[in-house]
């Protein structure tokens, strides 16, 4: 699923389709696929407490932002997951 504001930056992979007119729109497989994924999601943690971290800095590079990891440790000890 896109937030469809994405299709307005220039630098997005659906942008650069529009403009070469290569844009195809998902089967309808596919975004039964991905519903069903969120749904799942959704049904899963919707019962549990939020966890919430303040990440202070900024982090060029998500992948490596030791910030991040703090955050996703201590939501997968405290989840069980």
């Amino acid at each position: 699923m896109v937030n469809l504001s994405m299709f307005h930056h220039k630098e997005v992979p659906p942008y650069q389709h529009i403009r070469d007119n290569t844009f195809r729109p998902a089967a309808e497989l596919e975004n039964l696929r991905e519903e069903r994924k969120l749904e799942e999601a959704i049904r899963r943690y919707e019962h549990r407490d939020p966890v919430f971290s303040y990440v202070q800095g900024e982090c060029p590079h998500l992948e490596k932002c030791d910030g991040l990891q703090k955050v996703w440790d201590m939501t997968t000890c405290n989840r069980g997951i």
